[in-house]
């Protein structure tokens, strides 16, 4: 339990629990007419369902002052090519207590989290409409990923008219990751963050343990063409206020002389048809707004940008930093 104490009130920070969530739902209304313009259809059993039994979609902390919860932060683990990552999909305040730093100090606590938990790597959502917040992530040691948009695959084209089996060549093939396409998704892995510039640490090992062992942090389907793997896509569950129970891409992959086919279509409608028949009800990733052919499948796909929306990364070292600053 922690306390947080300033001149006018005494407030904790806590983990959530089954008792909160009727209090909880209140303060989601709230910010769902706030921020999205209409109520959120979540029910206090969708809560319980997704946070509270044997799978957990999401994880809680609240702001309690008294017995009255005046705050609270969704977050949920995810994947990413650093390995175990977080997102912090929600953080609110109810009007009566705002500018009062509770929210910073529900932010704080989910960054404490994730450093006691060694997250590898820490996202949320910024809105570029509020510069202030941007100096202060960039004070934390957090990134902003300027040149990189958030796209989504909404409810409505997951269960639209698409056909639910794909049709391909003889020489295509696309199956679930087995743990023998370790090795290869590793290959795979190296030659885009080599593409991307990127530095990371996973081994053959992290891969297996990650996503091939009892409790797996992520998904994947892996793409063979002529009997050798061409490419994979990683995906984990997320969870949203308005949405529930949701996909997020953590990485996707198809070797660069096959990139510009339908090779990488194939993959992410793969993913659209596992969220359709498991009752998923959106697809979140991210996307460089320099990766035209990218772009251009988000545009096939019926996915839409969120306009006004950056992504904040903060990864584990960093985080170490700013927590025992």
């Amino acid at each position: 339990m922690w306390d947080v104490k300033n001149k006018r009130m005494s407030f904790i920070i806590r983990k959530g629990e089954l008792n909160d969530l009727a209090q909880v739902l209140e303060l989601i209304q709230e910010l769902s007419v706030i921020e999205y313009k209409i109520e959120s259809e979540i029910t206090i059993y969708d809560l319980i369902r997704d946070g509270f039994s044997n799978k957990e979609y999401f994880n809680l902390f609240v702001a309690e002052l008294g017995e009255e919860i005046i705050g609270f932060s969704i977050y949920h683990t995810a994947y990413s090519r650093y390995g175990k990552s977080m997102i912090i999909e929600e953080v609110f305040v109810t009007k009566a207590y705002k500018n009062k730093g509770i929210g910073l100090s529900l932010f704080s606590k989910n960054l404490e989290y994730a450093n006691d938990k060694k997250i590898k790597q820490l996202e949320w959502a910024y809105n570029e409409g509020f510069p202030s917040l941007k100096l202060l992530y960039e004070r934390a040691g957090a990134k902003i990923l300027e040149t990189t948009s958030a796209f989504s695959i909404n409810k409505e084209v997951i269960y639209g008219d698409v056909d639910d089996d794909l049709i391909l060549k003889d020489d295509i093939f696309i199956r679930e990751g087995v743990q023998n396409d370790a090795y290869n998704i590793m290959l795979l892995m190296a030659q885009s963050n080599l593409e991307k510039g990127v530095f990371t640490t996973l081994t053959i090992n992290d891969i297996i343990a990650d996503g091939f062992s009892e409790a797996p942090l992520y998904g994947t389907f892996v793409l063979e063409f002529n009997d050798k793997i061409i490419g994979y896509i990683l995906f984990c569950d997320a969870y949203s206020i308005m949405d529930q129970k949701t996909l997020n891409i953590a990485d996707s992959f198809v070797k660069e002389e096959y990139k510009g086919s339908d090779f990488e279509s194939l993959l992410y409608k793969q993913l659209v048809h596992h969220a359709k028949i498991n009752q998923y009800n959106k697809i979140s990733f991210l996307v460089s707004d320099f990766d035209k052919n990218h772009i251009k499948l988000c545009n096939e796909l019926g996915a839409k940008r969120q306009d006004g929306v950056r992504i904040v990364r903060i990864e584990y070292q960093a985080l170490c930093n700013f927590i025992n600053s």
